[in-house]
C-alpha cells in the first residue's frame, strides 16, 4: 500500500512540475512587450511600462530566455499547449503585444488563447527560433494538432518536427493546386 502511494505522490508531483515548467514559459512569452522598445521609442515605451531601464533588460531577458526554453522543451509541451483548447475569451499575450499608442488594431492583435496555443504548437514544430504568426494560422486546428501528435508523440523531437515540416509542405501544394485547378477555364 505505501508502495503504491509513493509512486502515486511521485506521478503526480512529475506532472505538477511539468505543468509549473510550461506556465513559467508561458508567463515569461508574456513579455514580448520588451520587443516595443524600438517601435516606441525608449521613452515612451519605458514610460508607459513604468520600468526603469535596468528592469527592461531583466524582462527581456526573462523574455529570450523563455523563448529558448520553449523551444527547447521535452514534446510534452505540445500536450500542455493542447489544454487551450476551450479557452477562446482571453486575448493571448503569449505571442504578440498590441502597442498601446498605435491606432491599428489587427486580427493578429486579438487572437485568442485558444489561437495562441496552436500558434505556439506550429512554432515548436518549425522551431524558428522567434514566435512568428504563420500566414495560414486560421488553418490551424486543434482537431488537426492532436491527431498529429497522438499519432506521432512516439518520434524524437527531431524526427517529429520533420515529419510536422513535410505535411506543411505537402499541404502547401495541395492548397496551391486547389487555388489553380479552381481558376482554370475547361
Amino acid at each position: 500500500m505505501k508502495k503504491i502511494l509513493l509512486l502515486t505522490l511521485i506521478i503526480y508531483t512529475s506532472c505538477a512540475d511539468d505543468t509549473d515548467k510550461y506556465n513559467h514559459i508561458l508567463e515569461g512569452l508574456t513579455k514580448n512587450y520588451t520587443l516595443l522598445e524600438k517601435e516606441m521609442g525608449q521613452k515612451l515605451y519605458l514610460e508607459h511600462y513604468k520600468l526603469t531601464l535596468k528592469e527592461h533588460e531583466e524582462e527581456k531577458s526573462r523574455y529570450n530566455k523563455s523563448i529558448i526554453d520553449f523551444y527547447n522543451s521535452e514534446t510534452e509541451i505540445l500536450a500542455y499547449l493542447l489544454r487551450y483548447e476551450k479557452e477562446e475569451d482571453k486575448i493571448c499575450q503569449w505571442i504578440k503585444t498590441r502597442n498601446p499608442y498605435s491606432a491599428v488594431v489587427t486580427n493578429e492583435q486579438l487572437i485568442s488563447n485558444k489561437q495562441g496555443a496552436l500558434i505556439l504548437f506550429d512554432n515548436y514544430l518549425r522551431k524558428t527560433n522567434q514566435i512568428k504568426i504563420p500566414e495560414n494560422y486560421r488553418l490551424l486546428s486543434f482537431e488537426k494538432m492532436k491527431n498529429f501528435y497522438k499519432a506521432n508523440k512516439h518520434l524524437k523531437i527531431s524526427d517529429l518536427r520533420k515529419k510536422y515540416k513535410e505535411l506543411i509542405v505537402v499541404g502547401e501544394l495541395i492548397r496551391q493546386y486547389t487555388r489553380t485547378s479552381d481558376s482554370v477555364d475547361l
